[in-house]
């Protein structure tokens, strides 16, 4: 469901770049603070306490947009991050830094430190669960280092961040190669949350309760291609609990509209979709079962 975008009255910019992904990056201005149009990112509500940050990456010399976050504060989670997803950004050219860190565009008290993993908490280990995957950003060691700082991380069991969790990543990059944009948003819910991880300073880190990706496709009309989606765009979501699925495999029986997403996690992915192909359209793309677009197989 499309709704009229907002943004949040306390935003911290680390960086705002443009990037021709589809459509030109057009900046609103939100009490003299300019903040990025881009598809990508979901609607932010103008109550909210929570600061938006994004981050730069080169290519070929160029700066642009890596990936965007709100930050949490009170539980030291993003609640969402949101970028954009190509062949070209992705790379393959090296293996992962393993550069845990510390956000350099935040204070130091305002994140957790993550270098030697999360500390026990009241229900046990955790693992350290990327947001934006290492592997979707293996282009440079910069880029690829920005994946890990504790900003992007979340407290995750290890059979979920190694099983279906890594599934998703995996099938998302291989949707990412196979069209000419990929637009994602991953996050976390937290609102239910009774357990914590410590840092490596004793902070207090939420453990999520569930996780969920909502993408949305887009491939260029082109000579000898079949026509794709509705005016080359198509979208998909995954919702999961936080616990261990036995198989860790990913089926398109899991698949959900955004839509349903939508209604389950209480965002407004995509609002900006609209503004590309008109707002009947916009809701069809955003209400239509994934299970009908032969792409998200």
């Amino acid at each position: 469901m499309i709704r009229r975008i907002a943004f949040p009255l306390y935003v911290v910019i680390s960086s705002m770049l443009a990037m021709s992904f589809v459509a030109c990056s057009v900046s609103r201005t939100n009490r003299n603070v300019s903040i990025p149009d881009w598809l990508e990112l979901p609607v932010m509500s103008p109550e909210s306490s929570q600061a938006f940050h994004t981050l730069p990456m080169k290519i070929d010399g160029r700066t642009v947009r890596n990936y965007s976050f709100i930050w949490d504060k009170e539980h030291q989670v993003a609640p969402w991050v949101a970028y954009p997803l190509t062949s070209e950004n992705i790379g393959n050219v090296i293996k992962r830094t393993n550069e845990w860190g510390l956000n350099p565009n935040m204070p130091k008290e305002d994140q957790p430190l993550l270098v030697r993993g999360y500390k026990e908490g009241d229900n046990g280990w955790y693992s350290r669960g990327h947001q934006i995957a290492s592997a979707d950003r293996l282009l440079d060691r910069e880029s690829n280092a920005t994946t890990f700082y504790g900003t992007n991380m979340t407290p995750q069991d290890g059979d979920f961040n190694g099983g279906i969790w890594n599934s998703l990543e995996m099938k998302v990059r291989g949707w990412a190669n196979n069209c000419d944009t990929l637009y994602v948003v991953t996050g976390c819910l937290v609102k239910d949350s009774e357990h914590y991880a410590l840092d490596n300073d004793g902070k207090k880190v939420a453990v999520p309760t569930a996780y969920y990706k909502a993408l949305l496709a887009y491939k260029a009309p082109a000579k000898g291609r079949k026509p794709f989606g509705l005016d080359g765009f198509a979208a998909c979501g995954y919702f999961f609990e936080h616990k261990k699925y036995p198989d860790g495999k990913i089926t398109r029986e899991m698949a959900r509209s955004i839509d349903e997403l939508e209604k389950i996690t209480g965002e407004d992915f995509f609002p900006r979709l609209s503004s590309v192909v008109g707002k009947k359209n916009a809701e069809l793309i955003e209400k239509e079962s994934p299970s009908s677009e032969a792409f998200w197989k």
